[in-house]
């Protein structure tokens, strides 16, 4: 459940198959209060059948999603880490243009439906 690199993690996998182990990625999302709650964004990767034997635990804290083989979840979260970047991007732009044009930020993002 380490933010670690995918191909750490396929590496990792390849050792532990070699074993006969079994393994998943599974880095989570959403931050400590949705932990806290046992709602957290998993988003796993591996096999189908390690995935539904280990589904129950990974249930405790969230919701998991199986997006494809080793590797999958790792990738998964840094596509959505970089979606959020962007968002974030796009809204100080946002906000600077809306201040250079003469509206306050406090009153681009409206706190009561118009």
């Amino acid at each position: 459940m380490s933010s670690i690199a995918p191909l750490v993690s396929q590496s990792l996998y390849q050792k532990l198959s070699e074993k006969g182990v079994e393994m998943l990625d599974v880095p989570v999302s959403e931050g400590q209060e949705k932990a806290k709650a046992g709602t957290l964004a998993i988003m796993v990767g591996g096999k189908e059948e390690v995935f539904n034997n280990c589904r129950s635990i990974l249930e405790v804290m969230g919701k998991p999603v199986l997006v494809g083989d080793i590797g999958a979840g790792r990738i998964t979260k840094l596509v959505n880490q970089a979606i959020v970047a962007v968002d974030i991007t796009v809204v100080a732009e946002a906000l600077v243009l809306g201040k250079k044009a003469g509206v306050s930020p406090s009153r681009i993002f409206l706190k009561e439906k118009l």
